[in-house]
């Protein structure tokens, strides 16, 4: 599961799912799996994500993308 990048997201009024789906333009189950490590999320696809919401943050895509 990818909870650092799920707990950032809602600090920030986002719908997880939701915000992912719309970022890398897939379905809401394709996100949930995403999210929950079912599917992996390309290296293209989490730079999208970072610089879509966490371009000016202080947050490495390391601690985002951790599955830990």
């Amino acid at each position: 599961m990818l909870y650092n990048l799920k707990v950032e997201l809602i600090r920030k009024g986002l719908n997880p799912i939701k915000a992912i789906s719309q970022t890398i333009n897939c379905n809401d189950n394709i996100s949930e799996n995403k999210l929950n490590g079912l599917c992996e999320i390309s290296i293209q696809e989490a730079i999208k994500i970072k610089d879509t919401y966490f371009l000016n943050d202080n947050i490495s895509i390391h601690y985002l993308f951790s599955s830990k």
